[in-house]
């Protein structure tokens, strides 16, 4: 489309897309920044190409000449040819896969679970839960929750965190005390 920008109209900046992250965020970040900015359906043709990397490129100078009349069009047309890398929604069962694994600390299987957490929509405290209590593998700290049966998702994440903290803490006692016991053998 040989459509001119309007004097004010400055490109922003996109994370291109190459065929590797999600086509649905892509195209809805790249629409919602359109909207801000006021682009019209022609100018929202032009400033697309450039949003391209990679395989995604090479589609769009693949297109047929002049047979894009508008943004929909094109949209459509590039969601078509992409399926294959949209991402699938996370849904609570993605929660019971992650598992704490065998010597990894808790922290990070905190922190995995959570990423995954993020993703799941309208998720239920008592599925997170069971969720959660479900994938640590801590014996101390599993002999712990099953004593003091935390009875909801804060009560066990503050527990997790005063164990994680606990253990963080013993670790650099003991690699004080490690050090002292190496220094004097050296002395």
């Amino acid at each position: 489309m040989a459509v001119p920008f309007p004097k004010e109209f400055k490109m922003p900046a996109f994370e291109c897309y190459d065929g590797s992250i999600d086509l649905v965020q892509h195209l809805e970040g790249f629409n919602s920044i359109m909207a801000f900015c006021g682009a019209s359906d022609a100018i929202m043709c032009r400033t697309f190409p450039p949003t391209l990397r990679k395989a995604a490129r090479t589609w769009f100078t693949h297109l047929e000449p002049n047979s894009i009349h508008e943004f929909q069009q094109l949209s459509t047309a590039f969601a078509s040819a992409f399926t294959r890398s949209q991402s699938y929604k996370k849904t609570p069962v993605s929660l019971t896969k992650v598992k704490q694994k065998s010597g990894k600390t808790l922290r990070s299987y905190l922190t995995r679970f959570n990423q995954v957490k993020l993703e799941v929509e309208d998720l239920d405290p008592k599925v997170e839960y069971t969720a959660l209590l479900a994938g640590i593998r801590e014996k101390d700290l599993n002999w712990e929750l099953c004593k003091s049966n935390p009875s909801n998702l804060t009560k066990l994440q503050a527990r997790c965190e005063e164990y994680m903290t606990a253990v963080e803490t013993l670790d650099v006692k003991m690699d004080a005390q490690d050090g002292r016991i190496e220094k004097k053998r050296t002395e």
